[in-house]
């Protein structure tokens, strides 16, 4: 009876086991079980899953083993879940394999389905991978390029991978030149000399998967032509079960001899702050050239600075400036400031770059280094510079002394220039001369440059002092203006009808620029130099006009001895202002005149155009300003 009852509890218990598996009947099927493909290429599987049970089943796992073949393995990939799976309803998902480089063969495996909440309810299938036997290699970096002066060796690496599914060997490396006259391993110039390659480090065999590095190394000739392009291709290749290559293009740049031995340590950390690569120009014109040089070495370094303005084409120096030597701390930094004329005959078609070389003093073979950016020069139509004002003597003058001034100018743009002529100023030398008209070539013709020579004495009741002389060169409707600085050291008389502001020994200038504001708004920069062995007050004051109105005045209020400061006036400017227009500045109780050219036409006050101003500073009560002007008048006819 004990047994009976044992027997009768062991079939009720695996009914109450048959209902609940048949509750969540889990059943899976495989759209298709095995797939082929290359190394690279992306199989996808798809799963149809169905809820055969009574009830919905909350989240179905699914995972997949790895696959193997032999000791060789795919790894597994990753599933994701089916939640919410209905009773009586079926849903499909998708799973994919990216099939690497690994010998070929079928790689087999298992994906099984598992409820998260009844782990007895599951289902696996078989699948399989066959992965196709394919010849391949791929090359790192694709393209190869090198860098190095003539002279000199440059070397560079790349990878060989095999991406295939076979084991490859027999590799060959080879260079061919662009020029198919070339001889097979260099790059010839014109002349027949010669950029060689070398190959380092062929692999024999590569297994799929494996990978190996090749050196390759350029030598440079160092009678190469600089400023041409040598290209090329370096071509691998290899044997699986059949032939298989790939290539890679290379290039060769020649740089410019910057350092005596090439770069040498890495002592300096370099960066060019201005100008920025591809800035743009003109023949004449002077780079704004600011270096950032930082020193990473564990000791102060002596060091110079360099910039060169390189003719790529040329393979030669057009021009270059160096910095002061200066002491460079370890992890300290320094800001270089350095200007560079461009040349007015320089050629506008060939490439060019600034280099910045940062060098040891004294040292340069162990510590050198440099950058370089890529510089535009545009030639325009028009433009005349003043390529050099030189007074003699200089310094030294006393009153009545004579002194000569020499000014050079030169047409560096592409058109002729008719009518050309230059101004001299200054009104406290009682300088206003003008030369006789002329004409200049275009850059490119012998006749482009002029000389203006002229002679002056120093007026006799002139004070010892500093003297800015203007030189102006007009052409095209436009002019371009230059200071030269003139030095008197003594004068016998201390009786001066001069700039100079008397008892006080107040000098008071124009600054060489006038700004104009945006808006209707003009500021009129002055210049006032203390002289005199004494605290100076200062008091500026300037009278009402009909044409504009005073908007502020700034300045100090006191000024000591053998000090400068500026002065800023500013005024507000009515609508339709033209015409000359004088300006009456009091300073000290000593009256000032600006006179202003606003030209012929209105100016509306929201677009102002200042155009081009011509300032005269005069030091005289009215009837002096009269006396003046006749005087101007009569020598202007004579010229």
């Amino acid at each position: 009876m004990m047994k009976k009852t044992i027997l009768g509890l062991i079939v009720m218990l695996l009914l109450c086991v048959s209902f609940v598996a048949a509750d969540g009947d889990l059943e899976m099927t495989l759209t298709s079980s095995s797939l082929s493909g290359n190394p690279g290429d992306s199989v996808t599987f798809e799963l149809t899953l169905t809820n055969g049970g009574t009830a919905t089943i909350n989240t179905i796992g699914i995972t997949s083993t790895s696959l193997t073949s032999g000791v060789n393995t795919i790894t597994a990939p990753t599933i994701a879940s089916v939640t919410g799976l209905a009773n009586g309803t079926s849903t499909t998902q998708t799973y994919s394999i990216t099939i690497p480089s690994t010998p070929a063969g079928t790689y087999s495996g298992s994906v099984t389905a598992t409820d998260a909440d009844n782990t007895t309810n599951t289902d696996t299938l078989p699948y399989s991978v066959v992965v196709n036997s394919q010849d391949a290699f791929s090359l790192s970096p694709t393209n190869l390029d090198f860098e190095e002066t003539a002279g000199r060796s440059a070397n560079e690496d790349f990878t060989i991978t095999n991406t295939g599914s076979t084991d490859l060997s027999l590799f060959s490396v080879n260079f061919t030149s662009a020029d198919a006259d070339d001889e097979a391993g260099k790059i010839e110039d014109e002349d027949g000399d010669e950029i060689t390659f070398t190959f380092a480090g062929t692999p024999t065999s590569l297994a799929p998967g494996a990978s190996a590095t090749v050196s390759v190394q350029a030598e440079i000739n160092e009678d190469i032509d600089f400023g041409e392009d040598y290209t090329g291709t370096i071509t691998v290749s290899a044997t699986g079960v059949g032939s298989v290559s790939n290539t890679m293009a290379t290039d060769v740049t020649v740089l410019a001899d910057i350092c005596e031995e090439g770069k040498q340590g890495n002592s300096y950390d370099i960066t060019i702050e201005n100008p920025d690569s591809g800035d743009e120009y003109n023949p004449g014109e002077t780079i704004q050239i600011e270096v950032d040089v930082e020193n990473d070495d564990n000791e102060e370094l002596e060091t110079k600075v360099e910039v060169i303005l390189y003719n790529s084409n040329e393979g030669k120096s057009e021009e270059t400036v160096k910095s002061d030597e200066f002491d460079l701390n370890d992890d300290d930094s320094e800001t270089i400031e350095l200007e560079l004329e461009i040349p007015s005959d320089i050629d506008e078609d060939d490439t060019y770059y600034l280099y910045v070389k940062v060098y040891e003093s004294g040292n340069e073979d162990d510590n050198c280094d440099y950058e370089r950016v890529r510089i535009d020069i545009e030639r325009e139509e028009h433009d005349v510079l003043i390529e050099s004002v030189d007074v003699s003597p200089s310094s030294g003058l006393t009153c009545g002394e004579g002194f000569t001034m020499t000014v050079e100018v030169e047409n560096a743009g592409t058109e002729d220039e008719d009518g050309v002529y230059i101004e001299l100023y200054d009104s406290d030398l009682d300088i206003l001369v003008y030369s006789d008209e002329f004409d200049l070539g275009d850059y490119n013709d012998n006749d482009n440059d002029y000389r203006f020579v002229y002679t002056f004495n120093v007026p006799t009741d002139l004070e010892a002092g500093n003297y800015y002389v203007e030189a102006k060169v007009y052409f095209d409707d436009t002019s371009v203006s230059e200071l030269v600085l003139v030095t008197v050291d003594a004068c016998d008389s201390t009786d001066t009808d001069s700039t100079d502001s008397g008892e006080e020994d107040l000098r008071i200038t124009l600054d060489s620029s006038i700004e104009a504001m945006q808006g209707d708004t003009l500021t009129i920069p002055l210049v006032i130099e203390n002289e005199g062995s004494s605290d100076v007050s200062l008091d500026i004051e300037v009278d009402e006009t009909t044409w504009a109105n005073l908007d502020g005045l700034e300045y100090l209020k006191t000024l000591g001895p053998d000090e400068t400061t500026h002065a800023y006036i500013y005024l507000e400017l009515e609508d339709g202002v033209f015409g000359e227009h004088d300006l009456v500045v009091t300073i000290n109780d000593e009256q000032k005149i600006v006179s202003l050219d606003f030209g012929d036409e209105p100016v509306e006050a929201s677009g102002f155009d200042f155009g081009e101003l011509n300032w005269l500073w005069v030091v005289i009560d009215i009837v002096l300003i009269l006396v003046a002007l006749a005087l101007l008048v009569g020598l202007a006819r004579k010229k």
